[in-house]
């Protein structure tokens, strides 16, 4: 074979460009510490690389969670351990109270020292982490006492009764639970307004909307072009031709007879399906909701199931006395969130125009939850001072379901205590100053029982972050023997990779022959 010049050129050239190409490479290992930098250096191990950056990723924020978790706890616990102190100090001031001993300028000391006291309890009631306030159950955004030691969340039968829940992710499948109740640690002390005796509340279901059928098992071998197996569906029968229905009966021929049963204009397929059920029994059934199927004859269903139209749900039942509307209550009715919950979706409304008596403030209610739910959803009737709360236009197949709740007190049972005791000391009540002591004492052990909780969490969250610690140092250790280079291995072929390009320089100078430009110079 013929070899030229300009071969030798061109292969000294790709030989050139093919090694610097690999002494780059071996540069990008050593400036980036890294020996994969896109997938096509090795696609095995990028997508190895991709999945432990993901677990890392997921690690950090898991991390995250839990430190989040971790201080939301923290601050709890520490406010519960200055109440904790707060109470042993005011027992002590307590029994000092009680024993009938004491001036009446040491009385006045020590009332001023607990109502101090009692202040602070209300703003360790009213500590926040984050800007979320951490007693407050899911109303973060308000605090939980008022400076009068009101609360100042809703306390209604749903508060009351279900402790609030708010869980954060803190490992795969794994979560831990931050909510403290402040209604839990501070009580509830019943009141009676004459909300209790006057607004409904409760629980309701409707009736589900029911398809009307007939089903059974279906005798193939009778002749049927005699029977008579016309069906009526929700009062109007629809004529079968039974001519076709000889011994033996086909099941197609059967159905599109059925079917093509006739009424005027309208066949039995406009109202009714007809068909055969996984256990082979004839089922003829009603195409809305709350229509009746029956059949005339020739035909026996076993099982007749009768067609039921929506039954909206319905809370009601108090009543609002014509007396009821003075101003005070009025006020109170205004200032009282109505909580209403259909179909799992809860809104908490109240009423938006002026109302002097039932029948306005009714209207003033609905024209809120018409705002809230949207229209049609919610009926709020009055009907001889009876105020109702009602379903509306329930889609057929679900359900109809209502809960109606509203505040029943905004009082707390252990602040109502201290204020028996401030109380007590102006009276000089020194019996009822020394039993309360047993109260104070419920109010400490309440507060040692939460503390004691949370410590467990905080305990689960600590021996997760140390699990994830240990799993973060793992996936970074996998990550790294993929993805790192080793520093002189590479340094070594890097230099290698320099000596063969100096060296193919080197050997091309010899291989271009001289132009007559050097001949020239």
């Amino acid at each position: 074979m013929r070899v030229t010049n300009n071969m030798m050129n061109a292969n000294l050239l790709y030989n050139l460009n093919r090694n610097l190409e690999y002494m780059n490479r071996k540069s990008e290992d050593q400036t980036t510490g890294k020996k994969v930098h896109r997938p096509s250096d090795d696609p095995v191990a990028i997508a190895s690389i991709l999945e432990r950056r993901t677990d890392l990723s997921e690690i950090s924020q898991y991390r995250k969670n839990a430190s989040d978790a971790m201080g939301w706890l923290t601050i709890a616990e520490k406010a519960l351990e200055d109440n904790g102190e707060l109470f042993q100090k005011i027992r002590e001031l307590v029994v000092q109270a009680s024993n009938g001993t004491n001036s009446a300028d040491d009385t006045r000391k020590i009332k001023s020292e607990i109502i101090n006291l009692k202040q602070q309890i209300i703003s360790n009631g009213n500590t926040s982490y984050a800007g979320r306030y951490i007693f407050s159950g899911f109303e973060t955004d308000k605090k939980l006492l008022n400076k009068d030691g009101t609360y100042n969340i809703d306390v209604d039968d749903y508060a009351m009764n279900n402790k609030p829940k708010a869980k954060i992710e803190v490992f795969h499948g794994e979560s831990v639970d931050i909510m403290n109740s402040g209604l839990e640690i501070y009580g509830v002390k019943p009141e009676t307004n004459f909300l209790n005796s006057s607004m409904p509340s409760g629980t309701a279901e409707g009736t589900i909307a029911q398809q009307g059928y007939i089903q059974g098992l279906f005798d193939f071998e009778q002749d049927y072009t005699a029977a008579d197996l016309d069906v009526t569906v929700n009062g109007v029968t629809y004529a079968v031709d039974e001519s076709a229905l000889s011994n033996p009966v086909d099941k197609e021929i059967l159905i599109n007879a059925l079917e093509n049963g006739v009424n005027g204009g309208n066949t039995l397929s406009d109202v009714a399906d007809v068909y055969f059920n996984k256990d082979n029994e004839l089922v003829i059934k009603a195409k809305n909701y709350g229509e009746d199927v029956t059949i005339a004859g020739g035909f026996s269903p076993t099982t007749v199931v009768a067609g039921n139209p929506t039954v909206e749900a319905t809370v009601g039942g108090a009543t609002f006395g014509a007396a009821t509307f003075t101003q005070e209550r009025i006020n109170l009715l205004r200032e009282s969130n109505i909580s209403i919950t259909v179909g799992g979706y809860n809104r908490k409304i109240r009423p938006k125009d002026p109302f002097t008596n039932a029948t306005e403030y009714a209207a003033s209610l609905q024209a809120a939850a018409d705002l809230a739910f949207g229209p049609n959803t919610v009926s709020i009737t009055e009907a001889a001072g009876a105020v109702t709360f009602s379903t509306v236009n329930t889609q057929d197949g679900i359900k109809p379901e209502i809960i109606v709740d509203y505040p029943k007190t905004n009082k707390s049972e252990m602040l109502s205590d201290l204020d028996d005791i401030i109380e007590y000391l102006d009276n000089g009540d020194h019996e009822n100053l020394t039993a309360s002591i047993a109260n104070i004492d419920k109010h400490m052990n309440t507060i040692l029982t939460i503390r004691a909780d949370i410590g467990a969490r905080t305990n689960r969250i600590e021996m997760i972050e140390n699990k994830l610690s240990s799993n973060e140092l793992g996936y970074k250790k996998l990550l790294s023997d993929v993805e790192d280079a080793d520093m002189a291995k590479v340094i070594m072929e890097l230099k290698m990779a320099e000596n063969v390009y100096r060296a193919s320089l080197s050997s091309g100078s010899r291989i271009i022959q001289a132009s007559l430009v050097d001949f020239i110079k």
